[in-house]
């Protein structure tokens, strides 16, 4: 298979799992149902953020592909939002409660093509991403976004739902941090792959700044920590490599556990998590799973935790973060 519309697949499988582990995107303008994949030269539409929640503005992400595997990006497009309810609402009756000129951002790790002229039809190389709004949603349920993209053969329309959760099922910003035993470089009681997949007998244990210290220990030593929820071998996205490696490439900068050794008052700490224990019997690894095992949800990959220096978490990216969130979250947890 062509390497770009391998790409194209695979992020597109992500976008549907994203949500609900639906298989189709394009909504019939009649009701809930009527699901399809988009057609040859028609657009469709996945939410791809995993928990949005009710009261402060929301971000949320929504990756656009054409029927075929072709991938749209950059350049802003429109996203119409309105709440469906418990799906007894028809979608074309469904008042919009918000109008966002919503922008092509980029996922950690991938570079931006010179050309930045959009929405139009882009190759992987040209650095993937989804269209971000931010939204404030006031009730729980389900709600409809619908967006519409000027192409060049001009307007195209397509629509997607996604649920409104008002109770937080992982942790959240103002909730207290899982102190976490991690395991660590050196751990002999486990096999290398269960700190990191990319690790076996054979190949060594990468990025060993972000296996270096516990959570834990982190919060004890009341230090700012970033927390990486990954595996970048079993990824569905394909966006937990480019991820981890973002967030290994700062830990470098800033040092790391070396900064807790100094006592460095402003020492942000690094942690990644790695989501399987067993990928072939489904066996999580337990680290991972005081952040994103819950009886009622998917395990879905990659998060991203902040924690400040009371233990109390101050920031989270659910599956989409992009350069920009993971600097700024940095510098706003060591201020």
């Amino acid at each position: 298979m062509h390497k770009s519309r391998w790409f194209a697949r695979a992020f597109f499988a992500l976008l549907l799992a994203g949500c609900s582990g639906a298989e189709t995107s394009k909504l019939e303008s009649s009701g809930l149902d009527g699901f399809e994949q988009p057609a040859p030269g028609e657009l469709g539409a996945q939410v791809a953020s995993y928990e949005i929640m009710t009261g402060k503005p929301q971000r949320v992400s929504v990756g656009l592909v054409r029927g075929g595997g072709e991938l749209i990006g950059y350049g802003n497009v429109t996203m119409d939002f309105a709440f469906v309810g418990d799906g007894t609402t028809k979608i074309d009756q469904a008042p919009v409660t918000a109008t966002v000129d919503a922008p092509y951002v980029l996922v950690a790790g991938h570079e931006a093509s010179p050309d930045r002229s959009g929405p139009r039809i882009i190759n992987p190389s040209d650095g993937i991403g989804v269209y971000r709004a931010e939204v404030a949603f006031d009730r729980p349920g389900t709600w409809l976004v619908q967006v519409t993209a000027k192409l060049a053969a001009g307007n195209a329309e397509t629509q997607a739902t996604f649920e409104v959760f008002d109770e937080d099922a992982f942790p959240a910003p103002g909730d207290e941090a899982p102190k976490t035993e991690n395991r660590v470089a050196g751990d002999s009681s486990v096999e290398a792959s269960v700190i990191d997949s990319r690790a076996s007998a054979d190949t060594a244990l990468p990025d060993p700044e972000l296996h270096n210290v516990t959570i834990a220990d982190a919060i004890a030593a009341r230090r700012p920590v970033m927390v990486v929820v990954s595996t970048p071998v079993y990824c569905v996205s394909r966006f937990c490599g480019p991820i981890t490696d973002t967030v290994s490439q700062l830990a470098k900068t800033h040092d790391n556990a070396k900064s807790m050794a100094r006592g460095k008052a402003d020492g942000m700490v690094f942690v990644h998590l790695e989501v399987w224990n067993d990928f072939a019997d489904n066996a999580m690894n337990k680290d991972a799973a005081e952040w994103i095992k819950r009886q009622d949800r998917e395990i879905q990959e990659p998060w991203v935790f902040v924690i400040g220096r009371d233990g109390r978490i101050i920031e989270r990216f659910d599956n989409i973060v992009t350069q920009s969130d993971l600097t700024s979250a940095v510098a706003a947890a060591t201020t």
